[in-house]
């Protein structure tokens, strides 16, 4: 009788170690599964962005959505996109992304400038580097963010193209610093 209660109190704590070390392995498995497709999808939304007028064309200048940008499709410079949200995220075209129903893109642009070493938000819209934060939550609440800056050399594109390149630049700072920043292939920023 006492092997047995010995073999059950075993069998018992060998089953608790695997059920816990399987349910840590579904829950890494699940929280890379969520940062691969929140970096993609974030990654998408600081492309799109940046590549748009850093000045709106129509000489507007204002943080936000203007009165007159009823939608994605013709918000036509970065600043529109200031304290702009979406759920269940769509193409600039107004397609749904497949896959992302129920997550959320929420972004926030700020005017910055050059501050000693790193870039520094400012509220002065004539400042020549723009800060954009692209929150992304998925339907279970976790949360990534992602940071791009652009600089007042940007380029317009057509409001009805889909972008989605993006590579990481690392910038040589004074004094031995070093920053990682998303730049798009089309807006590559030469100098702040």
């Amino acid at each position: 009788m006492l092997e047995v209660v010995v073999s059950l109190i075993l069998v018992s704590g060998i089953l608790v170690i695997s059920l816990s070390a399987s349910a840590n392995l579904l829950r890494q498995r699940n929280e890379d599964v969520f940062h691969s497709k929140a970096q993609r999808l974030a990654g998408y939304f600081l492309d799109e962005i940046s590549v748009l007028h850093f000045v709106d064309p129509d000489g507007n200048q204002q943080l936000g959505v203007e009165d007159d940008e009823t939608s994605q499709r013709v918000m036509d410079d970065l600043d529109d996109y200031q304290g702009w949200t979406q759920s269940t995220p769509t193409f600039r075209d107004g397609q749904p992304m497949p896959g992302y129903e129920g997550w959320t893109v929420q972004v926030a642009v700020s005017p910055a400038r050059l501050q000693t070493v790193f870039p520094e938000a400012t509220s002065d819209l004539n400042n020549p580097l723009r800060i954009i934060d692209v929150t992304v939550t998925d339907s279970d609440g976790m949360q990534i963010v992602r940071r791009g800056i652009v600089a007042r050399n940007g380029q317009g594109v057509r409001n009805d193209v889909n972008h989605l390149r993006l590579q990481r630049v690392r910038l040589q700072l004074s004094g031995g610093q070093q920053t990682d920043v998303l730049v798009p292939h089309r807006n590559r920023p030469s100098t702040f």
